[in-house]
């Protein structure tokens, strides 16, 4: 192939997983599934570059969409790769998360997929990805945006009509779907989706031939879990949904029904019911019968839907209801998003509206504690074991004091966070539940102590949640908006997750219902014993970070005790540390100089690297070349490999592995490796091994940028 030619596309073959394009009868080339390419593409290399000509530019369609990125969280940072998929383990692990939370719905029209990649040996492989899709046609708050001059790089309309909608609805992709894994929700891995998702849209969309000018999102999630806004997108509206006039228009709709069945209309094409409007018909059809009710009860129970929202109403009403949706619209250049942010009359608040809501209202003194002493007090039954004991070390206590604080002194101020540590014995939980007076009888207070507790104070104890019901239940039971916003903020944002029981959860969920519990309450101050100490190292910075973030959004003042603090110190923040001991003495640390005495860590995604020349990856790219020879043994294995040269790196696999002598070589090893005879070969591999000899071992690599079965 040549640079900067032009192709029309020979044929186009799609495979499920991957596109199979064929320009030549010497150039064919596999490309993913997510590519957009059609049969009607026109072709143009660019060095080791593909795009597709498009009216307002041109899209890139090889090599495919990879880049590294991190996610940190705390003292904790992940290394990622966001791509395409390429090979069948990413598409296992992508349909098992999009499994989990869709139940195999799919979406129509043309979808583009990117996923996150970690390579932490106990996560899954994809731990979040996003969807690309075409837009839907009608959308009240973009039409009323978009409804103005606009003119750039060939596209221009004066008003966002009808006819406009149909030239150029194209300029828009819609986000379809961004999950993430639940372990990771509320530390910002949908935002960096949305990022690499516009990036990928500017470089790699096109539908007809037009690139999108604009990214669009509509969700239900979008109210509880802010992420496309953090993102950078605009809030520009409501979708309208059909809650206030679904049941007119079923009730109009199975009115027609009855008299088509009655032949008062000979013809049921004269009713003007769309495929839409037909489907809903038989569904409101089958509902009704389900639950035995006639169709004049069914439509006065959709009409009180509007009046009460019930969970059990939606539930029962599924398919049918659409409630409004948040839209958020970003352009995807200067010009774009300049027109927009123009058009735009009201932002929508930022994230602080909902934990005002929330309703916590802080501390208004300090709890001061001075000369806090604590001993657990026992009576001692006279017996032959215990008088063994009192011989032998020389004791006759008919009662037993055993001391575990001694003479502690001090504060905590409104909205701090303060780390009690220690080792095993040293009295954290029985500060504790000092604190929270949740087991008060057992200790003795020496006279001398001062003790002094804010007036406002309203304790929160994490503790297990013995119910039965599912959490929107749970936290919704007069408002299951507040509820699943409730959930959104302490990072259960999953449809499952609201209808699990508490004992369904997994243990990081399991701390996140708490907490969403001690916020129903209004708690002011939390205490948790324990902290994250059945937590793997990822979750347990996970929670630490959103309790720290939410604590400090809320004006909450945190209390936590735990012996091991090196997998989330960083990620919790704490203002004060106090440190406890055995020997009844304590230090109070500040926070900052504590944690400077842990070290960050990061889990790296060791992921196998091939070091090429320049010419030789771009040949390879090209399709010129499909091994690479290397002098002795193997050294790299086979699987998921990046192949870097000092320019640029791709990502692909090492698919098969031979050893041979150097006198072993044929003919056609110098053809796959790219050379056209032999002789090329063996001055190719003298020149860069100066020490190679016939009897030499050299490994052949048999390379491939797909993976699939």
């Amino acid at each position: 192939m040549l640079d900067n030619k032009k192709y029309k596309i020979k044929k186009l073959t799609s495979k499920y997983k991957y596109k199979e394009v064929t320009l030549t009868k010497k150039d064919s080339f596999d490309l993913t599934y997510s590519s957009c390419i059609d049969k009607e593409s026109v072709i143009i290399q660019k060095k080791s570059k593909l795009f597709v000509e498009c009216k307002n530019g041109q899209v890139q369609v090889f090599p495919t969409y990879c880049k590294k990125d991190e996610i940190h969280i705390g003292g904790l940072s992940i290394d990622l790769l966001i791509k395409e998929i390429t090979d069948d383990a990413e598409l296992n692990s992508y349909r098992a998360l999009a499994n989990f939370h869709y139940k195999e719905k799919a979406l129509f029209g043309r979808t583009s997929i990117l996923v996150a990649i970690n390579r932490t040996p106990y996560l899954p492989k994809v731990i979040g990805y996003i969807e690309l899709a075409t837009p839907f046609y009608v959308n009240k708050p973009r039409a009323e945006v978009l409804n103005a001059p606009f003119h750039h790089n060939g596209i221009n309309w004066k008003s966002w009509d009808i006819e406009t909608t149909k030239k150029y609805i194209n300029t828009i992709v819609r986000i379809a779907r961004c999950v993430v894994y639940p372990e990771f929700r509320g530390v910002g891995l949908g935002q960096i989706l949305i990022q690499h998702a516009e990036e990928f849209a500017k470089e790699r969309w096109q539908i007809s031939n037009i690139k999108p000018l604009f990214l669009e999102i509509s969700a239900d999630m979008l109210k509880y879990v802010p992420f496309a806004e953090k993102a950078g997108m605009h809030y520009i509206g409501e979708t309208q949904g059909n809650l206030n006039r679904i049941h007119a228009d079923l009730g109009y709709l199975l009115t027609n029904y009855r008299r088509v069945k009655s032949k008062e209309i000979v013809s049921n094409k004269q009713m003007g019911i769309v495929e839409q409007q037909k489907s809903r018909l038989r569904k409101a059809m089958k509902l009704a019968k389900q639950a035995d009710i006639t169709i004049e009860e069914f439509i006065l129970r959709l009409k009180q839907l509007q009046e009460k929202k019930t969970l059990k109403d939606f539930a029962f009403f599924q398919g049918l209801v659409s409630l409004p949706k948040p839209t958020y619209l970003k352009g995807l250049d200067a010009t774009a998003d300049l027109f927009l942010k123009k058009q735009l009359k009201y932002l929508k608040n930022d994230e602080n509206s909902f934990y005002k809501l929330i309703g916590v209202e802080r501390i208004n003194a300090p709890i001061t504690i001075k000369n806090l002493s604590i001993s657990y007090h026992s009576k001692i039954r006279k017996t032959h074991t215990a008088q063994a004991v009192y011989n032998a070390f020389s004791i006759s206590p008919t009662d037993m004091q055993s001391p575990v604080i001694h003479n502690l002194s001090f504060d905590v101020q409104p909205s701090e966070i303060v780390f009690i540590t220690g080792s095993s014995g040293s009295g954290k939980t029985s500060l504790l539940n000092f604190l929270s007076a949740a087991a008060a009888p057992k200790y003795r207070e020496s006279n001398n102590s001062i003790l002094s507790f804010p007036g406002n104070r309203k304790i929160g104890i994490f503790k297990e949640i013995f119910s039965n019901k599912p959490l929107v239940e749970l936290f919704g039971q007069y408002d299951v908006n507040f509820a699943l916003q409730l959930m959104g903020t302490v990072g259960l944002s999953d449809a499952y997750v609201y209808l699990k029981k508490y004992e369904e959860l997994s243990k990081g969920q399991q701390f996140r219902a708490q907490l969403a519990s001690a916020l129903l309450t209004q708690s002011n101050i939390l205490i948790i014993d324990e902290f994250c100490s059945n937590l793997d190292p990822v979750t347990a910075n996970v929670i630490s970070y959103r309790l720290s973030h939410l604590a400090r959004k809320v004006g909450l003042t945190v209390i936590v005790a735990g012996a091991h603090c090196d997998n989330f110190i960083h990620s919790l923040r704490p203002d004060k540390v106090l440190r406890l001991s055995t020997a009844w003495d304590y230090e109070i640390i500040p926070g900052e100089e504590f944690m400077n005495s842990y070290p960050k860590k990061k889990h790296l995604l060791k992921l196998q690297t091939f070091a090429f020349k320049d010419e030789y990856l771009s040949k390879f790219i090209n399709g010129g070349k499909q091994t690479t020879i290397r002098k002795g043994k193997p050294k790299i294995d086979l699987g998921f490999t990046v192949f870097e040269s000092s320019k640029r790196y791709i990502t692909g696999y090492v698919k098969e592995i031979t050893e041979k002598r150097v006198c072993d070589l044929t003919e056609q090893d110098a053809l796959k490796d790219g050379f056209g005879s032999l002789s090329q070969l063996k001055a190719a591999l003298k020149r860069i091994y100066k020490d190679l000899n016939r009897n030499s071992i050299v490994t052949i690599y048999s390379l491939s940028l797909l993976d699939f079965l």
